[in-house]
C-alpha cells in the first residue's frame, strides 16, 4: 500500500507547514510540515536555513515512505482501508515508530483492523513532555480524535 492523495492535506492541517525552522509545542525544533530531522538523520536546528512548499513535501514523504514499509510489513495482505492506512501514517509520524510498535493501537489493529476500540486507542497518546512529566495536551487530545474519524471513514 502506499500513501493516499488526501494523506499530504491531512498532514499540511494537523502539522501545519512553515518554512522557516520553529519550536514544536514540546520545544523540539521543527521545519515544514512537522520535520524534526532531514533525510541524512540530521536533527533540525534554530539556526537552519529557510525552506519552500516542494522541499517540505520531500521532507514529509521521505518521513513517510519509512513509515509506509513498517505497515505494510505489519499488514502485507492489505488487511487495511485506504483510510486507515493513511491515519496509521498520520499518527506513526506523530508518535514514532517505536511508540507505534508499543502502542495497543497495533496490538488492536493486527487482531482487527476494524475493532472500534482503536478509537479510543488512539485517545491514549494525548500528552506531550513538559520538563521530563506528561502533561495532557488539548491539540493532541483532538489531533487524535481527528485520527480516529480519519480511520473509521
Amino acid at each position: 500500500m502506499s500513501p493516499g492523495t488526501g494523506y499530504i492535506d491531512t498532514m499540511i492541517e494537523l502539522e501545519g507547514e512553515v518554512h522557516h525552522p520553529y519550536l514544536d509545542q514540546a520545544k523540539v525544533p521543527t521545519i515544514g510540515i512537522g520535520s524534526t530531522a532531514y533525510e541524512n538523520g540530521n536533527h533540525v536546528t534554530m539556526n537552519d536555513p529557510d525552506i519552500d512548499h516542494n522541499r517540505s513535501i520531500d521532507l514529509l514523504l521521505n518521513k513517510t515512505m519509512a513509515n509506509q514499509r513498517l505497515l505494510n510489513h505489519y499488514f502485507p495482505d492489505g488487511k487495511l482501508t485506504q483510510n486507515q492506512n493513511d491515519a496509521l501514517l498520520e499518527f506513526i509520524y506523530n508518535i514514532g515508530a517505536g511508540g507505534f510498535q508499543a502502542s495497543s493501537v497495533l496490538r488492536l489493529a493486527l487482531v482487527n483492523p476494524n475493532d472500534p476500540a482503536i478509537r479510543q486507542a488512539f485517545l491514549m497518546w494525548d500528552k506531550i513532555h513538559v520538563d521530563g512529566q506528561l502533561v495532557f495536551n488539548q491539540a493532541l487530545y483532538n489531533r487524535r480524535v481527528k485520527t480516529g474519524n480519519n480511520y473509521f471513514s
